[in-house]
């Protein structure tokens, strides 16, 4: 996930180790969550995630044999499609 303002500038990665992240929201603090679509294995469950800066979600190497490094997801775990979007309070 990145980050860069309108005009180019500042860009800067917010996290990584995601899988296709889709349906990117922000709250009211600017605080970025996603929902990421699965792998054709289904070893990578779509997921809802909280990306901190500087966060390390896994994929595709440490998410399953060395999780310990990696950051949790908020939600998820099943196979499928993601969706296009979310809402929150």
């Amino acid at each position: 996930m990145i980050r860069v303002r309108p005009d180019g500038r500042d860009l800067e990665i917010v996290s990584n180790g995601l899988r296709n992240p889709l349906s990117v929201a922000l709250n009211a603090r600017d605080d970025v969550f996603t929902y990421g679509n699965d792998d054709d294995s289904k070893k990578f469950p779509n997921s809802l995630v909280h990306n901190i800066d500087g966060g390390y979600f896994g994929y595709p190497y440490d998410f399953m044999e060395r999780s310990r490094l990696c950051l949790p997801i908020v939600a998820g775990e099943l196979g499928g499609a993601g969706t296009q979007g979310f809402a929150f309070n």
